[in-house]
């Protein structure tokens, strides 16, 4: 079939049948407007909302953790930070917050730094030692593996902790999801 100049399509130029990622084009052979709602922009939209409730702190080798009694099931990164680096001290319900961490050679800790702190290591406890000084305040403890993590908040219905994502977590203890 000859395009609008008379020439014959070229094969390698076809049209493609399209993808739910691409958009189609229209009937008079332009591609949609952006941000117009036709053919894969609809499935596009779809991937892009899915994916901001995507557990960020699992996919970057971390699972935080919380008692069962604590009904606080899902939070942003900041909120999440928020409450390891006191920045926010209590719960919704007005209890004190108990941060724990893990040790600093544990690699998990790297990865919570990083993903959930947003910050290397480093940074994080040259900020606790700031923190210390200027406001006297106390960093979370450091916990020696994933199991002391779960122990210490199975017993302790206000505590926050984060695990590697291969622990297993027995009842009393539930995962947050985090979004980003």
């Amino acid at each position: 079939m000859p395009n609008g100049h008379g020439t014959p399509p070229h094969p390698v130029l076809e049209p493609r049948i399209p993808s739910p990622l691409h958009c189609a084009p229209d009937r008079r052979g332009t591609p949609p407007r952006p941000g117009t709602p036709q053919g894969g922009t609809v499935y596009a939209g779809l991937i892009a909302i899915l994916m901001l409730f995507q557990p960020a702190a699992k996919t970057a080798g971390c699972v935080i953790v919380v008692n069962d009694a604590n009904q606080f099931y899902t939070a942003s990164a900041a909120q999440v930070a928020d409450l390891f680096l006191a920045k926010r001290t209590t719960w919704q319900n007005g209890t004190a917050v108990t941060a724990v961490d893990q040790m600093p050679e544990a690699q998990v800790r790297e990865e919570f730094s990083v993903a959930v702190l947003g910050r290397p290591l480093q940074a994080v406890q040259a900020y606790w030692r700031a923190k210390v000084y200027r406001d006297e305040a106390t960093p979370p403890a450091e916990l020696a593996n994933d199991q002391a993590v779960i122990d210490y908040v199975k017993t302790h219905p206000a505590a926050i902790g984060y695990v590697t994502p291969d622990a297993d977590l027995p009842a009393g203890v539930h995962a947050v999801v985090v979004t980003r």
